[in-house]
């Protein structure tokens, strides 16, 4: 069972917030999951489900523009109504990695999506069942903004891409494999820092983007991607790649009240 409550525009600003820095931080929408396990098979080798409750949070200011990544929240304290507390013992969310804020699939459905609001999932346990409201939801996350280095070569087959910039990120780069006729280049990525940032192009040879789809798979810090142009891969085309030169980090408090539940 899944339900779900959306607050938008006036109403949330019956909802307590917090702003740090000139950002805001309200309560967009709360889902609930409820399930329940009647009969397992001795086959079923699947993982185990429980009941969640998933606040989204929305976060404006001038200042988002500029970020790029977040960290997961983290819920120092979460109560219903009841006195139950909704802390979750241990996260199945990710880890303590900063992810990228994927505004286009944040904002899919939005024609012109906001420059200055991102939307930022906190994860908890579903409430008792008597509750109808979250008293209080206080935690925190991180934001962070870069600063990027955007670094062009050749799309063609090489061992190792010989570039100042990626030796100092201690980037390797290999182009394994180029398909010129269906417009594919294949990349191995070893990036223990994480300084790769965004997807990585294919630029012809006065600069215009040309690539159309991307693939990425890997462990650790290699990376195995994929860029595709869906055509012909035109004489003197290149691999674009943004590393990242410095990072801010900035820590954003939150506190939220007398939240309904759906």
């Amino acid at each position: 069972m899944q339900r779900q409550i959306f607050f938008v525009g006036i109403v949330v600003a019956s909802i307590s917030s917090i702003a740090v820095a000139e950002l805001k931080v309200e309560t967009f929408r709360v889902s609930e999951s409820r399930i329940v396990q009647v009969k397992k098979l001795k086959s079923d080798k699947s993982f185990s489900q429980s009941s969640n409750l998933t606040v989204q949070m929305l976060i404006s200011g001038k200042e988002v523009e500029n970020f790029s990544h977040y960290s997961r929240p983290k819920p120092t304290e979460a109560r219903d109504d009841s006195g139950q507390s909704l802390v979750r013992k241990k996260s199945f969310f990710g880890g303590e990695q900063f992810q990228e804020l994927n505004r286009k699939q944040m904002w899919f459905f939005e024609k012109n999506p906001p420059k200055d609001q991102i939307k930022v999932d906190v994860h908890l346990v579903a409430p008792a069942r008597k509750a109808t409201r979250i008293a209080v939801l206080k935690g925190s996350l991180q934001l962070q903004s870069s600063k990027t280095n955007s670094i062009t070569f050749p799309a063609k087959v090489t061992k190792a891409v010989d570039d100042k910039a990626l030796k100092a990120a201690e980037v390797a780069i290999e182009i394994t494999r180029v398909n010129a006729t269906n417009g594919r280049v294949q990349l191995k990525v070893r990036d223990p820092k994480k300084l790769v940032q965004g997807n990585m192009e294919i630029i012809d040879a006065k600069g215009k983007k040309i690539s159309r789809g991307h693939s990425s798979f890997g462990f650790n810090d290699v990376r195995n991607v994929t860029v595709n142009t869906n055509g012909k891969l035109p004489d003197g085309a290149k691999v674009q790649v943004s590393i990242v030169e410095s990072r801010k980090t900035i820590d954003v408090p939150f506190e939220l009240n007398d939240i309904p539940l759906p």
